[in-house]
C-alpha cells in the first residue's frame, strides 16, 4: 500500500473522504498530494503567475468576486 494519496485540492468532499482513509499504512507517515490550480474559478486569474504573489484590488476584487458569484 502506498502512503500516499492524491486528490483535487478544489473538491472538499474528495479531500475529506480521502482524509478518512488515514493511515494509509499503519506505522507509516501519511501524506496528501492536493492539486490545485492558482486562481481557479477566475477567468483572468487562473493560472497566471502573477496571481501567485499579487492580491487583486479595488475593480479586480470586485471583478474577482462577481465571477464567483459573489457580491462581498
Amino acid at each position: 500500500m502506498r502512503v500516499f494519496e492524491e486528490a483535487d485540492g478544489h473538491d472538499v468532499e474528495t479531500i475529506a473522504s480521502t482524509l478518512a482513509k488515514v493511515p494509509f499504512e499503519t506505522g507509516k507517515p501519511s501524506c496528501i498530494i492536493a492539486h490545485t490550480i492558482k486562481g481557479k474559478g477566475i477567468s483572468f486569474m487562473e493560472n497566471d503567475l502573477l496571481w501567485h504573489y499579487r492580491t487583486p484590488q479595488g475593480d479586480e476584487f470586485l471583478a474577482a468576486l462577481a465571477e464567483l458569484g459573489s457580491d462581498g
